[in-house]
């Protein structure tokens, strides 16, 4: 792995397409049920949020080269405290795959695919992912490269035909009696951007330049502008009552547009084939940083990693298929989510801190002793 070399541009497409996953399927419903109308400031000032939180990633990042974030956990905090720090690291993000997964393939289910056994879908997405990942980054990188532009332009070419429906006086009053609402809707709509934090675990792969940090911090403003955006639209086209009783809003919004051409009636089938890679490259990425987290932490060699791709599938399997109603599942996900706030906003500032701290202290005593 430590062989692979991304180009800087790629930390644009792997960031995007890592924050890009399955969230923006849902994203408008949950932002709307906690700030009404004014979802897309609530997540814009998420966006801020995340542009800060990515800087000191980016940041901790550059302080270690050669390392990944499983490997910069163990050196700070040691094979005790690092591991600690690392296994909650990996439950997040094992288990925001495994949900991730299960409700895409609900959306398949509902909108495509309604005879196929859902068993079959978490499987089949599962191996192809697992595929990909045993493939390595580089190749990782290639797949994003191609399946990223197809997929952004579909975004764009959705709100384009989107917006005659529109209505912009659903947007009016804007902050009217709602500023508290919205000011509470940050830090959900700022743990909408799940990914962000990737670069951690791609940075050390990647040839260094100057451009680094800026194809990164754009790499961030796409799916900050997209999300916003597409939660616009959707209040303009729908209303707040109305995005709030839809289950996928974004996939709704595709099935409303009226296009005239008999060859595109149903539009949102044709869409959604281009969205299955948005998901796939998102859950391919967040795969790969599951794999590196097991084998940091239970200290596998890299020989085995094919034995541990095996089990990612049974344990996705596992986690798709758990029972339940997988709307009860994204509600008890959404209160998971409070450990990513705390990994991003508190451990990852925190140990940025303290390497900076730690390496000054060693400029000072390099000084001092060539006094």
């Amino acid at each position: 792995m430590n062989k692979s070399k991304l180009n800087p541009i790629q930390m644009m497409t792997l960031i995007s397409a890592g924050i890009l996953g399955v969230d923006i399927l849902t994203v408008q419903r949950r932002m709307v049920e906690k700030a009404g109308r004014d979802a897309w400031i609530s997540l814009l000032l998420g966006g801020l949020l995340t542009l800060i939180s990515g800087t000191l990633s980016y940041l901790l990042s550059v302080q270690y080269p050669g390392k990944d974030l499983p490997e910069i956990l163990i050196e700070i905090g040691g094979r005790f405290l690092g591991r600690i720090f690392l296994a909650a690291v990996a439950a997040y993000i094992l288990l925001y795959l495994g949900v991730s997964i299960r409700v895409f393939t609900q959306a398949l289910l509902i909108f495509l695919l309604d005879r196929t056994p859902i068993f079959v879908l978490i499987l089949f997405i599962s191996l192809v992912t697992g595929y990909a990942v045993f493939k390595d980054l580089d190749t990782i990188g290639k797949v994003v490269d191609i399946l990223f532009p197809i997929t952004m332009l579909t975004v764009f070419f959705i709100m384009l035909l989107a917006l005659p429906q529109s209505n912009p006086i659903r947007l009016r009053p804007v902050l009217y009696h709602n500023t508290s609402d919205t000011l509470k809707a940050v830090l959900p709509g700022y743990q909408r951007f799940t990914g962000a934090s990737l670069i951690l675990y791609f940075m050390k792969h990647v040839r260094r330049s100057r451009g680094t940090f800026l194809w990164y911090l754009a790499g961030l403003v796409i799916p900050i502008v997209s999300y916003a955006a597409l939660t616009l639209i959707s209040i303009m086209v729908f209303g707040t009552r109305e995005t709030i009783t839809q289950a996928y809003p974004t996939l709704t919004l595709i099935k409303s547009i009226q296009f005239p051409s008999v060859f595109l009636e149903r539009l949102e089938s044709l869409a959604a084939v281009f969205w299955i890679g948005l998901v796939f490259n998102a859950s391919t990425l967040f795969y790969y940083a599951s794999l590196r987290n097991t084998i940091i932490l239970f200290s596998i060699p890299e020989k085995y990693k094919t034995y541990i791709i095996w089990g990612h599938i049974a344990l996705l399997m596992a986690i798709g298929l758990s029972k339940g109603q997988v709307w009860k599942a994204m509600e008890r996900f959404d209160s998971a989510r409070l450990l990513q706030s705390l990994i991003t906003l508190v451990l990852f500032p925190l140990l940025l801190g303290f390497t900076l701290l730690k390496k000054r202290r060693r400029i000072t005593k390099s000084h001092e002793s060539t006094k």
